[in-house]
């Protein structure tokens, strides 16, 4: 993400764009509006975000029991900027968000970082032109770019583009149907490569904004989610759950991921990260997904990167391990 003049977290203008349908579009439920946390900032500014935080009432983790298959495939860490702090915080990174160039797809996958500990894995969003991904103008760099991942990449494009109002290189404004062809042809695409990849959509948390905006049957299903917004995030994956997996908008094998998260306010991120990670690690679906945390110093959503935050280090530490026990007393 690119930093805009007001120090948000996003590059882009937060008007929402219409609401075109996808086929078979997901039922809009959980929140009563679909009011998300980019269009108040647009309309209101940074300094309105207190009116977001308000004390965190924790919900039970809905999918079932802990699949230690699912944990193997969740891949932990942060943006790509700052695997360097991670690491000498000693904490593992599998997993990293990377966003590609705009307007044009890379031939070649973004360099994979390593860690010490493991294989590192990638969650990658592009950002081709519409008309010439829907006409097959990509196909070569396509081909191309996926000799570079792994099992377990993750790969999107436009993400979060229900509320960005993106415009591509030839002037096109995005829609719904736009997003949910380029998701689905990129799938089909893959799938016919035989690449391990597996596609998906990130969008924001509210599901009645974001269903439009996703195409049915993908690979698995990503939100950005921050507390400022989301308080209690294991009621919002809860709601995700029920519209991918028990009313089936997913495929039979589509994961929750988290692909974003962070707290404004650096006392609740342990317990915040604690609650996002554990959730995810206890889906019973074994696809990739991933719990990855997104960092801006000059951001109000996330905040800066704290060395000497030694409480959401250590958590950050366990979560990277895989030590779900709750040792920081969640």
């Amino acid at each position: 993400m690119k930093l805009s003049t007001l120090g948000i977290d996003l590059g882009k203008t937060f008007h929402l764009v219409g609401m075109n349908q996808c086929a078979s579009p997901a039922p809009a439920v959980g929140k009563s509006t679909d009011f998300t946390r980019r269009k108040f900032l647009a309309a209101a500014g940074a300094s309105a975000l207190s009116f977001w935080t308000i004390s965190c009432a924790r919900s039970s983790i809905k999918p079932g029991s802990v699949s230690t298959t699912t944990d193997l495939n969740l891949m932990r860490g942060c943006n790509t900027d700052f695997v360097g702090d991670y690491q000498a915080a000693g904490i593992t990174v599998s997993g990293v968000r990377h966003y590609c160039a705009h307007n044009t797809v890379p031939s070649v996958w973004p360099t994979r970082p390593t860690d010490p500990n493991t294989t590192v894995f990638m969650c990658v969003s592009i950002y081709p032109n519409v008309s010439t991904l829907l006409s097959g103008g990509y196909d070569s760099q396509l081909t191309s770019f996926l000799q570079g991942a792994q099992p377990k990449d993750m790969l999107n494009c436009w993400h979060e583009a229900s509320s960005m109002s993106y415009t591509d290189g030839t002037g096109h404004l995005l829609t719904s149907t736009d997003q949910c062809k380029m998701l689905t042809y990129l799938q089909k695409f893959v799938k016919a490569q035989g690449s391990p990849v597996v596609v998906g959509a990130i969008e924001v948390p509210q599901w009645g904004t974001s269903s439009a905006w996703m195409s049915s049957q993908l690979d698995f299903y990503g939100l950005d989610i921050y507390q400022n917004q989301e308080s209690d995030p294991v009621s919002t994956l809860n709601v995700w759950w029920d519209q991918v997996v028990t009313n089936g908008y997913g495929s039979s094998v589509a994961t929750i991921a988290v692909c974003e998260c962070n707290c404004d306010n650096a006392a609740s991120r342990p317990c915040y990260f604690y609650d996002v990670a554990n959730w995810l690690r206890s889906q019973t679906r074994s696809g990739p997904s991933c719990f990855l945390t997104y960092w801006n110093p000059n951001g109000p959503m996330s905040g800066p990167w704290l060395s000497t935050d030694t409480a959401t280090i250590n958590e950050l530490k366990n979560i990277g391990n895989g030590n779900y026990n709750n040792p920081g007393g969640c």
